[in-house]
């Protein structure tokens, strides 16, 4: 069976994701972003681990983070830096991602963890996770393996579901899981930037993601979460669908 063509057949989904693809599209033919593509995806990048690291409460000034002085020796400037070093291993880790997507989590999980935590880095949680957004739908501990590992099996299988669908079922099956006792919401944005250009909606990570989530609200991205973990698939794609489109706007702003 294949799961994510079965969520692209749910009502409404399809024009989210029509909708939202026609906002990359625009982002990819954009004559002045094409010159600045090396800088841009530099710039997506740092943009996009602010953006992720203020929506699990680590909130640091953009211009901190412009200036490259996030990592002091403090529990958030030791957070940041995790998101940092993980994000700047993004474009290596997508080759493994699109063989070994549960290998490229523990790497994530690694990168981003070390700097905070020395507990079960790499490795499904033994406990309850952190859960910054609140969002209080977590699996049990038992059951995180086994859900890693269906998620990773229709990965693998071929589907006609869009991409941007099969982003968002992904997104929301790692949020709800929280396979990680530390990180989960930070590992699960950053894997956003692998899928979407590991299938080529965003090829070279010029959009920025985590700031579309971000500037949905914590408030809306939390409740549009718990929805999908009752059974409200639909309005999640639709949530998901926007805010990567909204991540794909004012894109010059970071290197004008």
């Amino acid at each position: 069976m294949d799961a994510f063509a079965a969520v692209a057949g749910l009502p409404g989904v399809a024009q989210a994701s029509d909708d939202a693809r026609r906002a990359f599209d625009a982002m990819l033919w954009d004559r002045g972003l094409r010159r600045s593509a090396e800088e841009l995806s530099r710039r997506s990048a740092l943009a996009g681990a602010a953006s992720s690291a203020g929506i699990d409460g680590i909130e640091i000034e953009w211009r901190v983070w412009e200036a490259g002085q996030i990592d002091d020796d403090t529990p958030m400037g030791r957070a940041a830096a995790g998101v940092l070093g993980m994000y700047a291993q993004l474009p290596a880790l997508r080759p493994v991602w699109e063989r070994a997507p549960l290998q490229a989590l523990a790497k994530l999980h690694t990168l981003v963890a070390v700097p905070v935590t020395p507990d079960d880095v790499g490795r499904p949680r033994h406990g309850d996770p952190q859960d910054p957004l609140r969002l209080g739908v977590s699996a049990a501990p038992s059951e995180v393996p086994g859900r890693l590992t269906d998620l990773a099996s229709r990965l693998a299988a071929q589907t006609s579901a869009p991409a941007l669908v099969v982003a968002a079922v992904v997104h929301a099956e790692l949020m709800t899981v929280a396979p990680f006792s530390y990180g989960s919401g930070l590992v699960t944005r950053a894997v956003d930037r692998l899928m979407l250009s590991s299938r080529g909606v965003d090829p070279d990570a010029w959009s920025v993601p985590e700031a579309g989530l971000h500037q949905q609200g914590r408030t809306a991205y939390a409740r549009a979460l718990r929805g999908y973990a009752a059974g409200e698939v639909a309005p999640w794609v639709q949530f998901y669908c926007a805010a990567m489109a909204e991540g794909t706007q004012n894109l010059t702003a970071l290197v004008g």
